[in-house]
């Protein structure tokens, strides 16, 4: 089994290296989808978001008609200053006429150009106001398009799939908030954000970085640290150790306004793989207070860097559990199809089904080789089953003998045939590592002239039964 799998892996490593040779070419390579997504952000209640809808696996566009669909008894569209509804284009829809329309469940956007235009990114973005009166929880917008105006400059109808938005109306929470940045080159800025700002006059952060792949950008020696929106006043220091960074900043006066707080420069180191590497986000309380001195509580979120190859591109992450049994994370292309990894992990006394989106998940979501088409970052955890040692079928067929089995570890399967008188004519045996329903054929001569055949799984070393004996009755 494990010569099979290191044959699986090299076939692998040879696979990979030809899809990062076409993926890079406007070939055949296996296409995703082009889907059109509604985003999924988060908001207080009374407050207003900038909501957008993007296009991922871009064939040529050169004109759309997109509905979207919401409660209107707790979202309302908001009006630019000549009274017609807000509505600005994204960077696909740069050139070209945009037309916004309010409709009875929601509003229509109609776009329109004179050439293909090919970019992935963001289509167009409405302005949302969330009723005061909005109970905390998720809320669906609903995204559909009409194909006889979705077309290219040919006017051929173009296929699309849709994927639906969310706005999340949560509780007030002051949070401290991580980027997830992309590093598809030597350098990646990094910032740093708040949100649901009670007010403060000092904070404390920290920053917890991997150092063997990434180093903060000095100058002269000293950490380089860029104002944020929120921070334009006030005394801003900081300083670095390995794997480190604090941040301390102070003023007379609170500021109360959500946004950025600073944005650090970090360098990749040379060899540094492509992968997602965790920033842990932190505050000293004790440094973290309003004018008043009264000390601020703050709820954080991690953020990450991402280290890839190419800015359009997402991850694809299998969080083993093991450093030894790692499976390499891969990148995928935007607007083309990846086949996962066939590395397959390995745990003591458990066999692996596949992967999914949950850690301690009991079903698969993915196999391995199966074909992910999403253009978002993945993130996949192994799903077991323990294992039991058992026989659990015997059979003949074909004048031999078949045991299907499962077994952890190493083990020996002895298969033994029976006159009618009990005694034993012909025994044989295999040894087995790792089995998960394995079937077994053993070719015996007497099997035509037995009466019984039993099947038993030994220790390997001390030669002891794992399970009960199997009988088969000729």
């Amino acid at each position: 089994m494990k010569n099979l799998r290191g044959k699986y892996k090299n076939a692998l490593c040879v696979i990979l290296t030809l899809t990062l040779i076409f993926a890079q070419l406007p070939s055949a390579y296996a296409e995703a989808r082009p889907v059109i997504y509604a985003a999924r952000q988060s908001v207080l209640a009374g407050e207003t978001v900038e909501y957008t809808v993007s296009l991922s696996g871009n064939p040529g566009i050169a004109a759309f008609l997109i509905e979207l669909s919401f409660d209107k008894g707790l979202f309302s569209l908001e009006s630019s200053g000549n009274e017609a509804l807000y509505c600005v284009s994204g960077n696909v829809t740069s050139t070209g006429t945009i037309v916004c329309t309010e409709t009875d469940i929601g509003c229509k956007v109609l776009w329109y150009n004179t050439a293909n235009v090919y970019v992935d990114g963001v289509l167009f973005a409405i302005r949302l106001r969330v009723s005061e009166n909005v109970q905390s929880g998720d809320y669906s917008i609903r995204v559909n398009y009409s194909k006889s105006n979705t077309v290219n400059v040919e006017e051929q109808k173009l296929n699309l799939d849709c994927e639906d938005g969310l706005i999340t109306v949560r509780e007030f929470e002051p949070k401290i908030v991580g980027q997830v940045a992309t590093c598809d080159s030597d350098e990646v800025d990094y910032s740093v954000y708040i949100q649901d700002n009670p007010g403060m006059a000092g904070i404390m952060i920290e920053l917890a970085y991997d150092c063997d792949a990434f180093e903060p950008v000095k100058n002269a020696g000293e950490l380089t640290i860029l104002r944020g929106d929120v921070l334009g006043s006030g005394n801003l220091v900081g300083n670095s150790q390995k794997g480190l960074i604090r941040i301390l900043w102070s003023n007379a006066i609170n500021t109360n306004t959500d946004g950025s707080l600073f944005t650090i420069k970090f360098k990749r180191l040379e060899g540094t793989p492509t992968d997602l590497y965790p920033v842990e986000v932190r505050y000293d309380k004790a440094n973290t207070m309003n004018q008043e001195g009264e000390l601020i509580d703050f709820s954080c979120t991690d953020g990450a860097i991402r280290a890839v190859k190419y800015s359009n591109s997402s991850l694809i992450i299998y969080k083993t559990g093991s450093d030894i049994q790692g499976v390499p994370t891969q990148e995928k292309f935007f607007g083309q199809a990846l086949t996962l990894s066939n590395n397959i992990p390995e745990k003591t006394g458990f066999h692996f089904l596949g992967w999914s989106t949950l850690q301690n998940a009991t079903e698969i979501e993915y196999a391995p080789q199966s074909q992910y088409l999403i253009d978002k970052d993945l993130i996949l955890f192994p799903v077991w089953i323990e294992v039991h040692d058992e026989i659990s079928q015997i059979y003949a067929a074909d004048g031999k003998i078949n045991v299907q089995l499962t077994c952890s570890g190493n083990s020996t399967l002895v298969v033994a045939t029976y006159n009618e008188f009990g005694q034993m004519i012909e025994t044989a045996q295999k040894n087995i590592e790792d089995a998960y329903f394995e079937t077994l054929v053993f070719d015996l001569e007497s099997v035509a002239c037995s009466s019984i055949a039993k099947a038993f799984l030994l220790d390997p070393i001390e030669f002891t039964p794992l399970c009960e004996q199997m009988v088969l009755e000729m």
